[in-house]
């Protein structure tokens, strides 16, 4: 009988720990975690939040995503080039900057949404441990606001952001992937 409680306890604890959702962090916010999932292709994505925001509304937003990329050779500089070409194909502008040495790459842009909403974004990829993906962490933040102050708020969001993400722990976004079954 205690062996059977105490496993009880164990199997409730271990549904505790593991069913709350993970945080994340971004401008000294915290992102609660609103959607996970994996695909059939074993591709996962995490997107986090504002508490007080869901996917439908949100205003700014993370995500972590583990993609197989064979066409890119899964190779994080060539998924940031293919996305500037099809932002520049849709006459966009975007900016890639590629690390050689650790094997990672940054893009960001701002890219039209639906109706007049815009979305700026920062993308940092890595390749996966297993080297069969790319790990990506994404910063956006949605916005109507183009007036000249928003302009220059967005100018400013871009240097942060591409701080936040130079300086992103990594292992957390393929942890965290890794727990996703």
């Amino acid at each position: 009988m205690i062996k059977f409680f105490l496993s009880l306890c164990l199997i409730f604890s271990y549904q505790i720990i593991y069913a709350q959702p993970f945080e994340s962090r971004l401008d000294d916010e915290i992102f609660i975690q609103k959607h996970s999932v994996k695909t059939p292709q074993n591709d996962k994505v995490i997107e986090f939040v504002k508490n007080s925001e869901n996917l439908e509304n949100w205003t700014k937003l993370i995500a972590y995503r583990y993609q197989q990329l064979p066409g890119a050779d899964n190779d994080p500089s060539k998924v940031a080039l293919g996305m500037a070409s099809v932002l520049r194909a849709r006459g966009m502008m975007s900016a890639v900057s590629e690390n050689k040495k650790n094997s990672e790459a940054m893009i960001d842009f701002i890219a039209r949404g639906k109706s007049d909403v815009l979305e700026f974004n920062v993308f940092r990829y890595i390749k996966s441990k297993d080297s069969n993906a790319v790990i990506s962490l994404q910063f956006a933040y949605r916005f109507t606001d183009t007036s000249e102050q928003n302009v220059q708020k967005i100018l400013s969001l871009r240097e942060s952001w591409t701080k936040q993400a130079i300086g992103f722990d990594m292992k957390i976004v393929e942890e965290s992937l890794e727990k996703i079954n």
